[in-house]
C-alpha cells in the first residue's frame, strides 16, 4: 500500500483534531501563510472555511503569532463587506481559525479567467472594499495587503468582501525595519519602510481599481528596489490614458487614490466609498419617453439624409450639366428647386422633432431633463467609442482609405478638367457618370471601413456632441419652448432621472412661480430669467469643479524618498484654493435657489406677498455679476494659458 501525500495526511490530521464539530470535504486553496480547506459546521449545518497555518510554519514563534494575530485581527471587525472570524482553535503543532464561507471566488481570480471588468462592476467592488476599509480604519486597524487576491467575490450576488488580515497592524505603529505587503501594492510609504496610515490601504485600493479595469499595473516592477524607482521617477499614467472607456469620474477617482502624496489622496475609506457610490450602481436606465426621444431622431435623420440623397443628388448632376452646356437660366431654376427639395425634408424633420419634445414634455419630462438624457447618451456613446478605438487599423482597410480618398480626388480633378473643355468635345452625360461612379465606390468605401478600419478610430462622438450643444444653444432652447407652448396639463412621470440640487431647485422654482396668480407673476416678471441664469451658471461651475479636481491630481508631486524634498507642491495648493473659491460660489449660488423657492412656498402659504422677494432678486443680481466676472476671468485665463501649455 502507497504511502499517503503530505498534503492528504495534514488533512486527516486536521479532520480528527476537529471531529464532531467540522467535517472537512476539500481543499479551497493555498496561499503563502495558510491552507484553506471547505468544511461543514456539524452542529449549526451550515458551510464555513477552515484556514489552517502548515505546521512546518507553525513551528516558527514569529509566524505562528503573525498567524493568530490575523484571526484576532479579524475577529473583532464586523461589517458586510470583511469575511467574519467564527473561531481560534489550536491542537499541537496545529494551528487555524475557522472564517465564513464565501462561495465564489477572488478578484484575482476573476481578473486572470476573463479579464478586465465593467467600469460599473468594479466601481461596485472598490465601494464595498472601500467600506471595509473604512470600518478597519476607525477600529485602529490598517490592512496593508490590499489586492485582488485578498478580495473575495460573492457567487449570484452583489457583495465584495475583504479578507487576509496577515500582516494587519495597529494604526499608531510605527514602521518596521522591513516592508510587508505585496509589490506592486505598495504605496510610496509603505515601500520606503515609514510609518503607514489609513491612505496607504487607499493607495493599495486604487491600484486593485487600476488594475481591474486597464488590465495591467499603473507601475510595472517585479522588485521593491524597482518599485521604489519607478515611484520616485514620477506619477503613474493616468488610468484615462490606458483605459479610455472608463467614466471619467471614476477614473478621476482611481487617479486621486494613487497620488505619490498621503495629503492628496481621499482621506478616509468613507469619502472614497461616498464618491464611488453612483458610480458602482450602473448605467442607470433611461425612463421609456425619454429613450424614444433619443433614439426616434435616428431613424428620423437617416430617412431625411436618404430622400435629400435621392432627390438633391439628380438635381445637382442636373444643375451641372446645364453649366457645361452652358444653359444659365436653366442652371438658376435647377437650383431653386434644388434648394427648395433638399430643404424640405429637413423642416419636416424639424417639425416632426418639436411634435416628439412635446409628447416627452406631456408625458411630465422637463427640458432639463431631456438635455441629461443627451448628455448620459453622450457619455455612454464616449465608452462605446473608446471600446472601438481598441480596434488598430488594417492594412487592407489602409488600402481601401487610400483607394477612396484617391477616387474622390480623381473626380473632383476630372470634374475640373471636363468643365473648362469646350462642350462639344464632352460626352453628354460624362460629368454625371464620373461623380456617380465617385459616390458609389466613397460609399462602398465608407461601409468597408466600418469594418476594416483604415485609420484610428476617434474616440470623440462628434455628433453626439453636437447634439447637445444643439440642444443646449438658442435653437434647441427655442425648440422647446415651441413644443412646450399651451401644454396644459401634463402627468407625473413615472421614472425620473436624477438631477443635480440646482436642476431640481430651478425647477421646483419655476413650476411655483408658473402656479401664481397672473397678478403675481407680472409683480415677479423678472424671476424666472434670475432662476434660469442662476441654474446655468451653478451648472457651468459643478463643471469647472470637476476640472479643477483633474488638474490638482495631476500637479500632485512625486514623494522622494530619503532625499531633496520636492521644491513647492506642483501647483496643487494653488489649484485647491481656487477649487473651494468655486464651492464657495456654488453654495452660495444653491442657497440663494433655494430661498426663492422657499419665498415662492411663502407666497402659495399666504404667510408672504412678492415685496419679500426683492431682497433675493436683488442678491441674485449682485451674485450673478460676481459669477459673470469669475466666469469670465477663468475664460481668460484658460485661453492665455492654452498656447504655452501648462506650466510645470
Amino acid at each position: 500500500m502507497s504511502e499517503l501525500p503530505a498534503s492528504d495526511l495534514l488533512f486527516l490530521r486536521l479532520q480528527e483534531a476537529v471531529a464532531g464539530r467540522y467535517a472537512l470535504e476539500r481543499e479551497l486553496g493555498r496561499g503563502g501563510m495558510g491552507i484553506v480547506y471547505l468544511a461543514r459546521d456539524v452542529h449549526l449545518d451550515r458551510l464555513v472555511a477552515l484556514k489552517l497555518l502548515p505546521p512546518d510554519l507553525a513551528a516558527r514563534p514569529d509566524l505562528r503569532e503573525r498567524f493568530l494575530r490575523e484571526a484576532r485581527t479579524a475577529a473583532r471587525l464586523s461589517h458586510p463587506s470583511i469575511v467574519p472570524i467564527h473561531a481560534v482553535e489550536e491542537a499541537g503543532d496545529l494551528v487555524w481559525f475557522v472564517m465564513a464561507y464565501i462561495p465564489g471566488e477572488s478578484l484575482g481570480a476573476r481578473l486572470r479567467r476573463q479579464g478586465a471588468l465593467q467600469p460599473a462592476e468594479a466601481a461596485r467592488v472598490l465601494r464595498d472594499a472601500a467600506w471595509a476599509l473604512a470600518h478597519a480604519h476607525q477600529q485602529g486597524v490598517v490592512h496593508r495587503d490590499v489586492k485582488p487576491d485578498n478580495i473575495l467575490l460573492e457567487a449570484g450576488g452583489r457583495r465584495a468582501l475583504l479578507a487576509d488580515f496577515g500582516i494587519a497592524a495597529p494604526l499608531d505603529g510605527e514602521g518596521g525595519e522591513g516592508v510587508s505587503g505585496t509589490v506592486g501594492y505598495l504605496s510610496p510609504e509603505q515601500a520606503a519602510a515609514e510609518r503607514v496610515d489609513g491612505r496607504s490601504d487607499l493607495y493599495g485600493l486604487g491600484v486593485v481599481g487600476y488594475v481591474a479595469l486597464a488590465g495591467r499595473l499603473p507601475y510595472l516592477a517585479t522588485t521593491l528596489a524597482e518599485l521604489r524607482e519607478r515611484q520616485f521617477a514620477g506619477t503613474a499614467p493616468a488610468l484615462a490614458s490606458v483605459a479610455p472607456h472608463v467614466p471619467r469620474a471614476l477614473a478621476r477617482s482611481i487617479d486621486r487614490c494613487l497620488a505619490p502624496l498621503p495629503a492628496a489622496r481621499f482621506q478616509n475609506g468613507e469619502e472614497l466609498a461616498g464618491a464611488l457610490e453612483e458610480l458602482g450602481q450602473g448605467p442607470s436606465e433611461l425612463p421609456a419617453p425619454l429613450r424614444v426621444w433619443l433614439t426616434r431622431h435616428v431613424q428620423q435623420r437617416t430617412i431625411t439624409t436618404v430622400l435629400t440623397a435621392i432627390w438633391g443628388i439628380p438635381l445637382a448632376m442636373s444643375s451641372l450639366f446645364m453649366l457645361v452646356a452652358d444653359r444659365p437660366r436653366e442652371v438658376g431654376v435647377m437650383t431653386l428647386m434644388m434648394a427648395t427639395v433638399v430643404n424640405l425634408p429637413w423642416v419636416a424633420y424639424l417639425f416632426t422633432r418639436v411634435f416628439h419634445t412635446r409628447r416627452v414634455l406631456r408625458a411630465g419630462y422637463t427640458g432639463q431633463d431631456l438635455l441629461l438624457a443627451l448628455r448620459t447618451s453622450a457619455e455612454r456613446r464616449r465608452e462605446e467609442r473608446a471600446f472601438e478605438a481598441g480596434r488598430p487599423p488594417t492594412e487592407l482597410g489602409r488600402l481601401m482609405r487610400r483607394l477612396t480618398l484617391g477616387a474622390f480626388a480623381g473626380a473632383l480633378v476630372s470634374t475640373g478638367a471636363l468643365l473648362w473643355l469646350p462642350s462639344w468635345l464632352v460626352p453628354a452625360g460624362l460629368v454625371e457618370l464620373v461623380w456617380v461612379g465617385c459616390i458609389g465606390f466613397t460609399g462602398f468605401g465608407v461601409l468597408f471601413g466600418r469594418v476594416f478600419p483604415g485609420r484610428e478610430i476617434p474616440t470623440r462622438d462628434w455628433m453626439a456632441e453636437l447634439r447637445v450643444r444643439f440642444w443646449e444653444g438658442p435653437l434647441g432652447r427655442a425648440l422647446m419652448r415651441v413644443a412646450g407652448w399651451r401644454l396644459g396639463a401634463t402627468t407625473v412621470p413615472e421614472q425620473v432621472l436624477h438631477r443635480p440640487t440646482e436642476v431640481a431647485l430651478g425647477e421646483a422654482a419655476g413650476a411655483l412661480f408658473k402656479a401664481l396668480p397672473a397678478a403675481q407673476r407680472r409683480d415677479l416678471a423678472r424671476l424666472p430669467d434670475e432662476i434660469t441664469r442662476l441654474t446655468a451658471q451653478a451648472q457651468a461651475m459643478r463643471r469647472k469643479l470637476d476640472e479643477l479636481d483633474d488638474l490638482i491630481a495631476q500637479a500632485a508631486p512625486t514623494t522622494l524618498f530619503d532625499g531633496v524634498k520636492p521644491a513647492g507642491d506642483g501647483g496643487a495648493g494653488a489649484l485647491a484654493e481656487a477649487r473651494a473659491l468655486w464651492a464657495e460660489r456654488l453654495r452660495e449660488t444653491v442657497t440663494l435657489l433655494e430661498s426663492l423657492r422657499l419665498g415662492l412656498l411663502k407666497l402659495h402659504a399666504g404667510s408672504a406677498v412678492p415685496d419679500t422677494l426683492t431682497a433675493d432678486l436683488a442678491a441674485a443680481r449682485e451674485l450673478q455679476e460676481r459669477l459673470g466676472l469669475l466666469l469670465e476671468g477663468a475664460a481668460e485665463a484658460e485661453r492665455a494659458l492654452a498656447p504655452r501649455g501648462t506650466q510645470p
